[in-house]
């Protein structure tokens, strides 16, 4: 076999974390289901190697708000609150997420594999990162009545101990 070695090209080894993304490619689509969505192409880079991960930003109202954790990822909230994003906006915008392997998946040649995907996006550098946990209220501590104010006991009529 014979070959050139300078055709050899490292990869990028997948691992989990926090990364910078440029979009690459975003196209209006249709889901499977019919509803609008957006076809994302991420890439990032890995210890100075690029790789492309693929998102999917679908409108329903369960996951609009991974629209809107996108849209501030890449600096472009005001287009999401005018209620209306298209894929337009997001070509070749940069911006930061949290990646993660995903569940487990059959690849076309019959090979069980584990793509990495995007768990969440972070917000723009100098915007405040949402949280979706409200704080918990704190539990009020209610203070036992005073013992002068404690009901009498009744004592049963019959002398048993036991007053049913």
């Amino acid at each position: 076999m014979q070959y050139n070695p300078t055709d050899a090209k490292d990869r990028a080894i997948p691992r989990e974390g926090q990364f910078s993304f440029t979009v690459t490619n975003a196209e209006d689509k249709y889901s499977t289901t019919g509803n609008e969505m957006i076809a994302l192409e991420l890439e990032i880079s890995i210890d100075g190697m690029p790789m492309s991960v693929f998102d999917n930003l679908v409108n329903t109202p369960k996951s609009l708000y991974n629209v809107k954790q996108f849209a501030r990822s890449i600096g472009r909230l005001d287009e999401f609150n005018n209620g209306e994003f298209d894929a337009n906006v997001a070509m070749g915008m940069i911006g930061k997420a949290q990646f993660q392997f995903g569940p487990e998946k059959q690849n076309k040649r019959g090979q069980t594999v584990r793509y990495l995907e995007v768990a969440y996006y972070l917000a723009k550098e100098g915007e405040k990162q949402p949280t979706n946990q409200e704080p918990k209220p704190a539990t009020p501590i209610v203070e036992p009545p005073p013992v002068d104010d404690a009901p009498p006991l009744i004592e049963p009529e019959s002398g048993d101990p036991i007053p049913f």
